[in-house]
């Protein structure tokens, strides 16, 4: 792989995405989907820092962008956060990329029942293959969630609060880029894939570790048709959850002194 476009370039699974492909000297074209930034997305930047692999756009810049005009991508790496990323308006500004794309990945939670054939009906494009992922922890995982929240917490010497975190899976963000990335090299692939953690025990392994509750799910998700028939990946740890928390916590800990 030569260049690849990354869509939520700087959201939790994108930024960690690019930082994997620079790594493997892909060079890499990051727009950021949303019209703002993120919360997080300049510190995000600054740790790439200037990179011959990097250049960063967002979709305003994007229209004015020279850089962009005559491109062609190996790959679109679509990283959803939200279902709110499949706003049609937004997504037709994207169509002259994505026209000049050969293969699209999505790159989607589980949890966000995500409307593969709706992407399909506004781009048009013919080479759209899905990956989708259980939750994720490792650096610059979102303040809204429970184990960053915690980390903060320790962080701050605050009185720890009393958190639950859902009984489900989840994986290190690390090691589910670099599940997207193998995939997305496999000329193989299904057009569908779930990502699993091979490791049953990881959450109770962070929850022992920080200190929170393990909360059951209330009911049981019905899958619908089309999840019934993804294929499964089986995800394995490449580094302890304790060294994975520290990681987390190392980089939480950097952030925050850019606040003060």
């Amino acid at each position: 792989m030569k260049n690849a476009l990354v869509i939520g370039a700087t959201n939790f699974i994108g930024f960690s995405l690019c930082q994997k492909l620079i790594s493997m000297e892909v060079e890499v074209f990051g727009l950021e989907f949303s019209e703002k930034e993120n919360d997080q997305a300049e510190k995000k930047l600054m740790e790439i820092g200037r990179n011959a692999y990097f250049n960063y756009f967002n979709l305003d810049s994007l229209e004015r962008g020279i850089e962009l005009k005559d491109r062609s991508f190996e790959i679109a790496y679509f990283c959803f956060e939200s279902e709110e990323s499949l706003e049609r308006n937004a997504m037709e500004r994207l169509k002259p990329l994505l026209d000049k794309t050969q293969k699209i990945l999505l790159v989607s939670p589980i949890a966000n029942n995500l409307d593969v054939a709706e992407f399909q009906d506004i781009t048009n494009h013919s080479n759209i293959f899905s990956v989708y992922h259980p939750s994720a922890y490792g650096p610059w995982q979102p303040e809204s969630e429970t184990i960053q929240q915690r980390i903060i917490e320790l962080l701050n010497n605050n009185q720890l609060e009393k958190r639950e975190i859902l009984n489900d899976d989840i994986l290190y963000v690390e090691d589910l880029v670099e599940a997207i990335f193998t995939i997305s090299e496999n000329t193989q692939v299904s057009t569908s894939v779930t990502l699993v953690n091979r490791d049953k025990g990881t959450l109770a392994e962070i929850a022992a570790e920080l200190e929170l509750k393990i909360k059951d799910k209330e009911f049981p998700k019905k899958l619908k048709k089309e999840e019934e028939t993804r294929n499964v990946y089986y995800v394995s740890s490449s580094i302890s959850v304790k060294k994975a928390l520290a990681k987390q916590r190392n980089t939480t800990e950097e952030s925050l002194k850019l606040d003060f």
